[in-house]
C-alpha cells in the first residue's frame, strides 16, 4: 500500500506530490513463466538505465530518496533526473511518510496475512520530493504534449488493442512511444527464448484517477509478437494500419447510431458512444490477433492485401451488427423513423466499403474498379 501510494498516488493537497509519472500512470510489464523471470525480461540495459537519471550520483542519498538529507526539504524545490541517480525511478518518495514502530503480533487488515511485526500507524509529513524535467519510466508509455513526453494514464473502458500502438509498439505518427523496457525486450527475444513463454504477453495496469479519486482499477493482457528475418519495421507499419481502420470503422458505426436515433421526437434514447465503442472493440478483438498472426506470415505484397481486405470485412460485420442492435435496424418497419435509420446505415455501408477514398488509404489498400467509392 505504501509503495502503490507512493509511485501511482494523486496529489493530496498542499505539500503531498505524485510521482514522477504523475497520478494514474499505466504500467506495462512482459511476463515470464515465473516471478523471477518475469522481473528479468523487464530489466533495460545498463546504458539504457544509466541515460535515465544522473549515474553517477551512487552515494545511498543519491539512489533512495528517504536517505538524509531528504531532497523534500527547503532547499530543494524540485528534483530533476539529472540530479539523482536513475534508480529513483522505481523508488520515487513525492510523500514523507514515516512508518511507526510495530506494535506487535497481529493480522493485517488489508490482506489478511498475520505477522509477528504488525504496523497499524505513521506520521506523513509535507513536502515530499517535488519531482520536475523529463523523468523517463521504463515501465510507462510516453505521448507528447507540447515540447514534453507524459506518461499515458489509465482512462475509462479499460485495456484493449486499442491501445496496441503505444504499448506494444511505438506510434511515430502520434510520437506515442511503448515502454522503454517493452523495446529492450523485443530487441532481445531472440536470445532469451528459454526464458520466455510460448506466447509472451504484456500485463498492461493501472488506477483510473479523478483528482483524488480513484474510480477504476484497470488492467489487460495484450499478446506479444515476434517478428524475424529483420522485418519488424514493415510488419508494425502494417499492424498499426489495421489499428487505424479498426477506429475508422469503430467512429462509423457510432456516428451511424447517432444519425439513426437522435433527435427531439425519438422514442430511444441513442446509447453512449463509450458504450457502442466499448463493444466494438471487445467483439472484434479476436479478429484483430487473428489478423496480426497473417500479417506476421504474409511474405508478399498479394498475400498482405488479402489479409487486409478480409480484416476490413469482418469489422464492418462488427460494426453493421452493432449497428442493428442500437439502431433496430432489422425492425424497420416498427420504428418510428425508418427512413432516418435506412440513410444512417446506408452511409455507414459506404464509409466502410474498401474503396472508400478515407479506408483505403488508412488501411493502404489499392484502388479496384469493384470496389464501391464515395459519392
Amino acid at each position: 500500500a505504501l509503495y502503490t501510494l507512493q509511485s501511482t498516488g494523486p496529489a493530496g493537497g498542499g505539500g503531498h506530490l505524485t510521482g514522477v509519472r504523475g497520478g494514474g500512470p499505466l504500467t506495462c510489464v512482459v511476463t515470464g513463466n515465473t516471478l523471477w523471470e518475469t522481473v528479468w525480461l523487464n530489466v533495460v540495459n545498463e546504458a539504457e538505465f544509466a541515460a535515465l537519471g544522473n549515474a553517477d550520483r551512487a552515494d545511498p542519498a543519491g539512489m533512495f530518496p528517504w536517505v538524509p538529507p531528504v531532497r523534500g526539504r527547503e532547499g530543494f524545490p524540485t528534483t530533476t533526473p539529472a540530479d539523482v541517480h536513475p534508480a529513483n525511478l522505481y523508488w520515487g518518495m513525492p510523500r514523507r511518510i514515516l512508518l511507526d514502530p510495530p506494535a506487535g503480533a497481529g493480522t493485517c487488515s488489508v490482506c489478511g496475512t498475520a505477522t509477528e511485526a504488525l504496523v497499524t500507524g505513521f506520521v506523513m509529513k509535507k513536502w515530499g520530493v517535488n519531482y520536475a524535467g523529463a523523468w523517463r519510466h521504463p515501465l510507462s508509455p510516453y505521448y507528447p504534449k507540447g515540447d514534453d513526453l507524459l506518461p499515458e494514464h489509465a482512462n475509462p473502458g479499460g485495456i484493449a488493442y486499442k491501445h496496441w500502438l503505444g504499448l506494444v509498439q511505438s506510434d511515430p505518427a502520434r510520437g506515442a512511444t511503448a515502454p522503454l523496457a517493452v523495446q529492450a525486450f523485443r530487441r532481445r527475444w531472440p536470445r532469451v527464448q528459454d526464458l520466455v513463454p510460448a506466447h509472451p504477453m504484456l500485463w498492461t495496469f493501472g488506477y483510473d484517477m479523478d483528482n483524488a479519486k480513484a474510480r477504476c482499477w484497470y488492467e489487460g493482457l495484450l499478446p506479444l509478437t515476434y517478428v524475424p528475418d529483420g522485418r519488424t519495421e514493415e510488419v508494425e507499419d502494417r499492424i498499426a494500419q489495421v489499428v487505424r481502420t479498426a477506429d475508422l470503422v469503430r467512429y462509423s458505426a457510432v456516428t451511424a447510431v447517432r444519425s439513426a436515433l437522435f433527435s427531439p421526437r425519438a422514442k430511444t434514447k441513442p446509447p453512449a458512444p463509450a458504450e457502442v465503442s466499448a463493444r466494438f472493440w471487445r467483439e472484434s478483438e479476436p479478429l484483430f490477433y487473428a489478423a496480426v498472426a497473417d500479417l506476421v506470415a504474409a511474405e508478399d505484397d498479394g498475400a498482405v492485401e488479402i489479409v487486409k481486405r478480409r480484416w476490413l470485412a469482418a469489422v464492418t460485420r462488427v460494426a453493421e451488427d452493432l449497428f442493428a442492435y442500437y439502431a433496430q435496424a432489422t425492425r424497420i418497419g416498427d420504428v418510428a423513423y425508418p427512413q432516418r435509420i435506412a440513410t444512417a446505415h446506408r452511409d455507414l455501408r459506404i464509409f466502410t466499403a474498401p474503396g472508400g477514398k478515407k479506408i483505403r488509404e488508412t488501411l493502404g489498400l489499392p484502388a479496384k474498379e469493384e470496389d464501391h467509392h464515395e459519392p
